[in-house]
């Protein structure tokens, strides 16, 4: 069995590099294909999937990290009731996830990393 790594991402990306650079890292942990890679969306950390990249913090890889976690595998769900309208089908969330659903996950990963 893979070890379960979670990233909770919460951090706003229009004023600080970390979102970013938490995804990037779940992107290039992803494809080595040993960990099984979770990443939550949640608060102002939604705006990563607005397709407005141009507007984060080192924001103008964010499509390829997106690209690379969906071919990887990579579990993305976004924050309940945050979900942004309109979101294109690239780095659009697996789920909508409670904070009772989180929770879960968290319990169920061996190690949570949180931006």
């Amino acid at each position: 069995m893979k070890p379960r790594i979670l990233f909770i991402i919460e951090s706003d990306p229009r004023v600080s590099h970390r979102p970013v650079e938490a995804m990037r890292i779940a992107a290039g942990v992803g494809v080595w294909g040993k960990i099984e890679m979770q990443v939550y969306l949640g608060g102002a950390a939604v705006l990563m999937l607005s397709g407005r990249q141009e507007e984060l913090v080192n924001g103008e890889d964010l499509g390829n990290y997106l690209t690379m976690m969906e071919q990887a595998g990579t579990g993305l769900y976004v924050q309940a009731g945050n979900v942004l309208p309109g979101n294109a089908a690239e780095g659009c969330p697996d789920q909508e996830m409670s904070d009772v659903q989180l929770a879960g996950l968290a319990a169920e990963c061996n190690t949570v990393v949180h931006f």
